[in-house]
């Protein structure tokens, strides 16, 4: 799920809602019309009191314009009582602000940013456990007090979330900066990465979040499957990419190239990458080649997460 396609489904869902309130409206109007003959005939007699007040208007006689006017209010007020006693509301929008056109003054209504953001959100929840990865449910009481390499344990981890619980409060699509996370797995990198995504998410930041094998899988075969290159487009483009397990995976020779090109087009336009990864610097450099490994140098504040792993202390 890209941005453009949240934004895309928001306004359909929208269009739809409005159709479907309209129709049921028009259904129960026409109903009353066959029942009622005197609401059948303000009908008719108000459409054609609406052309002949255009044609007063235009010949400019004031007088005659106005005792028009006066019948549309008498007649318009009438059809509203036989509305009313027959039990049936005019439609009600459920953005007063827009009237559910999605636009206000020519942009975009607060109404159609917030149903996208939880699209989006509601897209990556079906396939992560975003709930179960936030910052409010990190638990570093996992994670002893014992020493390693002469620091505690518990006390890396707490510098390390406070990065992240930093780096998603303070995040500047083209002013933060990348990261590369490097650590053993299950000690938190993927629920620290998520919690990030999920807080950038819920402030409207455009945000994709993928294994670096999904991702490049995807992008190779909707291009020489569809022909479209839409996933490498909104990978380049988005607030921030998050690639997760780099290395872990073997990746075609098309895929590496792309994962290059990612990389440098973002490094040029100062746009953000996080990676994760459970291998070590001088593995990961053989398994991405040294080209992209250079570039990640450059580029990356490398953040080394080192303990064990904490999945079995936590069941």
């Amino acid at each position: 799920m890209t941005r453009d396609q949240s934004f895309e489904l928001a306004f359909s869902e929208q269009r739809e809602r409005l159709n479907r309130k309209n129709a049921e409206y028009r259904a129960k109007v026409d109903t009353l019309s066959v029942q009622n003959s005197r609401f059948e005939e303000i009908g008719r007699a108000l459409s054609a009191l609406g052309a002949k007040t255009a044609i007063t208007a235009l010949s400019g006689n004031m007088i005659a314009l106005g005792e028009l006017q006066k019948k549309i209010s008498d007649l318009s007020k009438e059809r509203a009582d036989i509305l009313k006693n027959a039990g049936i509301k005019e439609v009600t929008f459920d953005c007063a602000a827009c009237s559910d056109t999605g636009y206000i003054n020519g942009k975009i209504c607060e109404c159609i940013k917030k149903r996208a953001k939880a699209i989006m959100i509601d897209a990556l929840s079906q396939n992560l456990p975003l709930n179960n990865c936030r910052f409010d449910n990190f638990e570093l009481k996992y994670y002893p007090e014992t020493q390693e390499n002469g620091v505690s344990v518990r006390k890396a981890m707490t510098e390390v979330f406070k990065l992240c619980r930093e780096y998603a409060l303070s995040f500047e699509p083209n002013a933060s900066k990348s990261m590369l996370f490097l650590g053993n797995t299950g000690i938190g990198k993927t629920h620290l990465s998520l919690a990030i995504v999920t807080e950038l998410l819920e402030k409207g930041f455009n945000v994709i979040y993928g294994s670096a094998y999904n991702l490049f899988s995807e992008m190779e075969s909707e291009h020489f499957g569809e022909h479209t290159n839409k996933k490498y487009e909104a990978a380049i483009s988005c607030d921030l990419l998050v690639i997760d397990d780099l290395g872990a995976a073997r990746n075609t020779e098309w895929a590496s190239e792309r994962l290059l090109e990612i990389i440098d087009y973002r490094y040029n336009n100062l746009k953000p990458i996080i990676f994760t990864t459970n291998i070590k610097p001088v593995d990961l450099k053989e398994k991405i080649s040294n080209r992209i490994f250079d570039r990640l140098t450059e580029m990356c504040d490398f953040v080394g997460v080192t303990a064990e792993s904490q999945r079995s202390t936590r069941n």
